[in-house]
């Protein structure tokens, strides 16, 4: 029997397609990740909220999430 498995894929979204760069076992690792590599120089971090943070980061390098389950 196969277990199902829900997994967060992140992708990088332009005119013409949609490219998986990610995939990670739960949102929070996405989130965390997403912190890691960004929010780190972002200009102005100090004044934002995490949530914020994230939504900026997502609009700037038009990343898109879908939650998907995987059979393994």
């Amino acid at each position: 029997i196969l277990k199902t498995e829900k997994v967060w894929v992140l992708s990088e979204e332009n005119e013409w397609d949609s490219v998986p760069i990610a995939v990670f076992k739960s949102e929070e690792a996405l989130d965390k990740h997403l912190i890691k590599e960004h929010a780190e120089n972002w200009p102005s971090k100090e004044k934002m909220t995490e949530k914020e943070i994230l939504e900026e980061i997502f609009m700037t390098y038009n990343y898109r999430v879908k939650e998907v389950e995987m059979k393994g």
